[in-house]
């Protein structure tokens, strides 16, 4: 009996008009989706493999160590194949860095600083066709289904023939989620097709792992809004009175919740703003300079004119490295305790607008591929967390090299010696300056066992909504006045 009235669901909503626009629009929309995830992909290698090039460029002007902490190093995160079905919030976070030993990491730039107009046209990837598009159409679907029958008598009808509730409903569900997903599936199925025909991505396994996990969330969602369109229209017993609500309560999942959560967020937890961040790092910088000057000439008054041509350049050399260390290393601290004060700030707001906003399942169904994906928040902080140490690795060679060829400031030189020692201190380092010391940022590949572990919680989340919809749906039909 539920296979027959499955088979009548799916016929009629097959050679109904919205089937139609629904095919349409699934065969433009997702193939191109992931065509434009490919080629944002492919830029992104493109701009790690440029980055690298202008590594080598950058280091080879510089003649002293001094000059190669100052110029630093870019870094370029290498995204995982799955963001070309996700972007998430890596692009927008931006994917380089700039790794100096006078600075803390920082993006280079992102695609607000250099297209005005990237806030109107971002995200265009199949997560947020399926989220927007793909919702909109399982309300359309799904608003109708019972009240629609009941206007048109045929509910009555099947309920005279002593058909169980339950089989009504069930074949409703099946059928009505299966037209649906004719369309999305052979859509995505043409989508990876033609990605591999184009322009071949190297896909691992893990990759096809996860791109099966994504998949599965995809249609976890579209059965959470399908489920939530037939839970309204078991509450009703009008077609426009269902639709009006369905729209609404879509808007207020898709659209209002994920942006006032943001906003209730802001108000709730605010954060300085990176103006003021940067001024107070300028000032530890500057502070930075006055102690040093101050103690190159206390250090320099302490010995009297006439030992000064007596002391060797060694000596004068230890004692600027041993304070010059000293003050990098309180200036260090100062500014890692300001960028962690800055960024437990700015996770707790992001923390708490995260949970505000997970009362929607859209956004939970964003959270959960973005972390599969490996485009998430989670991703984003292990990747800053591992530029910070390799921040600390790069600033204790470079510091190294530079105490080690020049000891600190010359200013300390006897002054008989201090022109002949600059000289041959720009001699020996252009000769030696041995950039291969420089420790390379390595390029980690997360395992999928860790991206699951991120997405775990969205998951969990994400089926519990598909499950209290279903539950809803199943239990106000048995109760649903069909006359």
């Amino acid at each position: 009996m539920i296979r027959t009235l499955t088979t009548k669901e799916i016929v009629d909503n097959i050679l109904s008009f919205k089937f139609a626009i629904t095919s349409l629009i699934c065969l433009i929309s997702i193939p191109l989706s992931v065509h434009f995830g490919r080629g944002n992909y492919e830029r992104h290698l493109e701009e790690v493999r440029r980055t690298n090039e202008l590594n080598q460029k950058r280091l080879k002007v510089a003649d002293q160590w001094e000059d190669v902490g100052k110029i630093g190093l870019l870094i370029s995160r290498r995204l995982s194949p799955l963001s070309i079905f996700c972007s998430g919030i890596a692009v927008a976070a931006g994917t380089t860095v700039e790794v100096t030993s006078t600075r803390l990491p920082e993006a280079t730039e992102n695609p607000y600083s250099s297209n005005p107009t990237f806030p109107l046209i971002a995200d265009i990837d199949l997560t947020t066709v399926v989220k927007i598009i793909l919702s909109l159409f399982a309300i359309i679907f799904s608003y109708n289904a019972i009240c629609g029958e009941k206007e048109r008598g045929t509910l009555r009808l099947l309920s005279s023939n002593q058909m169980p509730k339950h089989h009504i409903i069930l074949g409703k569900i099946l059928g009505g989620y299966i037209s649906l997903l004719i369309p999305f599936v052979t859509s995505f199925v043409i989508g990876i097709i033609l990605l591999h025909i184009t322009a071949p991505v190297s896909l691992a396994r893990e990759d096809y792992a996860g791109l099966f996990l994504v998949f599965i969330v995809y249609l976890s969602y579209i059965m959470t809004f399908f489920m939530l369109g037939l839970f309204i229209s078991s509450l009703t017993s009008s077609s426009s009175v269902s639709l009006m609500l369905s729209v609404f309560i879509w808007a207020c999942y898709v659209i209002l919740i994920p942006k006032f959560s943001v906003v209730v967020a802001t108000h709730l937890k605010p954060i300085p703003s990176l103006t003021e961040m940067n001024s107070q790092e300028l000032a530890y910088f500057q502070e930075y300079e006055r102690a040093l000057t101050l103690e190159e000439f206390k250090a320099l008054g302490a010995v009297s004119s006439s030992e000064r041509d007596s002391l060797n350049l060694s000596e004068f050399t230890k004692r600027a490295k041993e304070f010059r260390t000293r003050l990098q290393q309180e200036l260090d601290q100062k500014l890692i305790r300001l960028r962690e004060h800055f960024l437990k700030r700015q996770w707790d707001q992001l923390g708490l607008a995260l949970r505000l906003s997970r009362f929607s399942p859209a956004s939970v169904f964003s959270y959960a591929v973005m972390n599969l994906s490996g485009t998430g928040f989670k991703a984003q902080r292990r990747f800053s967390e591992s530029v910070m140490k390799y921040r600390h690795e790069f600033v204790r060679v470079v510091e190294g090299k530079v105490a080690e060829t020049t000891g600190g400031l010359t200013v300390y030189a006897p002054v008989s010696q201090a022109e002949e020692a600059t000289e041959t201190m720009q001699k020996v380092t252009k000769l030696r300056l041995n950039l291969n010391i420089i420790p390379v940022y390595p390029q980690p590949r997360e395992p999928l066992s860790i991206l699951l572990a991120d997405a775990l919680t969205d998951l969990g989340l994400l089926l519990l909504y598909s499950t209290l919809f279903f539950a809803c749906t199943y239990m106000a039909f048995l109760r649903y006045d069909v006359r």
